[in-house]
């Protein structure tokens, strides 16, 4: 598969159809860094294996990048979905990109057209991030627990051994599912005081939101200090404002690839918690995040006359 990449990605630089390739290449350590492919004959540091998990759309916003000419990006399906979410804020326009859409079956296909993206996209079965396999990378576990399928429980939970995260456990879209069902059989109390524990590990590091190709805002609302509306000490009413105005901010527009949660230094399972905001919308409003349409629909900052007002008490 990597050859097969590498050809392609030459290809587009020989025929000049684009000026940089942006990639997954070696790093230290066997970690895997995104790289930036200028020249035909720097095709060679390319790589795709199960390491390759990073969500690299989180590029395609950065004026450091749009300044070297247009891309090709290589996407696996999380990716490609970013990408047509982009799209559809009109962030990305055809002609910006070429996009190296990679399915989980190995295919590889070109994409210079988004609609046409959009409409591959559209045409996959719906999924929570990429396969088990390229999710694997960035979350070690025994195989034993991988295959029962079992979450290891959080001590610092009231959820005790009902807890939906485990560090070691792989994220995977099957397991992040039943965690998220699990956190919402919870009582009301249960799943804030799970929450509160979780986030009371947060750095305030935002190393989630420079993870997210959906934060792209020039300037985040937290690094505004006049006024100071969210608190800059990492204290627990500071991290509860950041992570609800993070998660608000990405309702009905995260495209599920979890690259926060593997992005967090302290293990915090962020993307349980857009993933569950992601279900809200699409089952109050019947929107999904990542799918090209002809009229999209943003329930947090558009009205209707006829939108559902029964979560008013």
């Amino acid at each position: 598969m990597t050859e097969q990449l590498q050809q392609q990605a030459r290809k587009l630089l020989d025929d000049q159809e684009v000026n940089l390739i942006i990639g997954y290449g070696e790093g230290s350590a066997r970690a895997v860094r995104a790289v930036f492919v200028r020249s035909p004959e720097e095709t060679e540091k390319l790589i795709l294996d199960e390491r390759c998990t990073a969500n690299l759309a989180v590029y395609l916003n950065k004026k450091e990048i749009r300044a070297l000419g247009k891309p090709a990006i290589v996407a696996r399906p999380s990716v490609q979905r970013s990408i047509v979410q982009l799209a559809v804020e009109n962030q990305l326009a055809n002609g910006d990109i070429t996009v190296i859409g990679i399915d989980d079956d190995g295919t590889l296909t070109l994409f210079s057209d988004l609609d046409k993206l959009g409409e591959h996209v559209l045409a996959q079965a719906p999924l929570r991030g990429d396969s088990p396999i390229a999710s694997s990378g960035s979350r070690s576990a025994s195989s034993e627990a991988s295959s029962s399928g079992e979450a290891s429980s959080s001590p610092e939970s009231s959820a005790s051994t009902e807890s939906p995260h485990s560090p070691e456990s792989p994220h995977s879209p099957e397991m992040d599912e039943e965690r998220v069902r699990k956190l919402s059989s919870l009582p009301m109390e249960e799943r804030f005081a799970f929450w509160m524990s979780e986030f009371a590990e947060c750095l305030k590091c935002y190393a989630c939101r420079a993870a997210c190709p959906l934060c792209y805002c020039e300037r985040c609302t937290v690094d505004c200090n006049q006024p100071q509306w969210v608190s800059v000490p990492a204290h627990p009413l500071g991290n509860l404002e950041w992570h609800v105005m993070r998660a608000m901010h990405l309702a009905g527009r995260c495209t599920e690839c979890g690259a926060c949660y593997d992005a967090c230094p302290v293990d915090i399972p962020l993307h349980l918690l857009t993933q569950k905001m992601h279900d809200n919308m699409e089952e109050a409003f019947g929107t999904s995040s990542g799918e090209k349409k002809d009229k999209p629909v943003f329930p947090l900052n558009s009205f209707r006359p006829d939108d559902k007002e029964d979560f008013f008490r």
